[in-house]
């Protein structure tokens, strides 16, 4: 949204109508048109984000939660970040907190977010099993880095196949 540089009163949007009439339905009747919630989720999550509009936010987040896959949640924890959407963010740590330690542990595009987006990697390690770091001592717990809680979870992980192996060949 913009304001002319004429000084104008006018304001302008690069929404569609449509998009822009559900969103004022919403605020107004508290309902939204499922046609458009399911067509649109992803513009409304935008607006409800931008403007702040926390109900229309959790409405758009429940109904990207339904949607939720292992091939899509990075996405969706990337819209999340991007918008400040804490809802979308919620519903992705929720969905990925049901799935078993060493899928979630061992997908690589959510591996990745340790060098790229580490604060977002220690949310996901919180959400999915607790803190990684050695609690034994503060001042390694301080300078653990996300690098290295990843190798120690993924070692973790090679070490709980390896033994899911040996149990298979007894």
């Amino acid at each position: 949204a913009a304001l002319p540089k004429d000084g104008s009163q006018r304001l302008t949007m690069n929404r569609s109508p449509k998009v822009m009439r559900a969103v004022l339905q919403f605020l107004y009747t508290g309902q939204l048109d499922d046609a458009i919630l399911e067509q649109d989720t992803a513009t409304l999550l935008s607006i409800a984000s931008e403007y702040q509009l926390e109900a229309l936010e959790q409405v758009c987040a429940q109904i990207c939660g339904k949607r939720l896959t292992l091939q899509n949640v990075r996405i969706m924890l990337d819209i999340g970040e991007r918008h400040g959407a804490v809802w979308i963010k919620k519903e992705c740590l929720d969905f990925l907190q049901r799935q078993p330690l060493p899928v979630v542990l061992g997908h690589p595009k959510l591996l990745a977010l340790a060098k790229e987006n580490p604060k977002l990697w220690q949310e996901l390690l919180m959400a999915v099993g607790g803190d990684y770091a050695d609690s034994n001592n503060n001042e390694t717990n301080n300078n653990n880095t996300a690098v290295e809680q990843t190798n120690k979870v993924v070692q973790e992980k090679q070490e709980m196949d390896a033994v899911v192996e040996s149990m298979q060949e007894l």
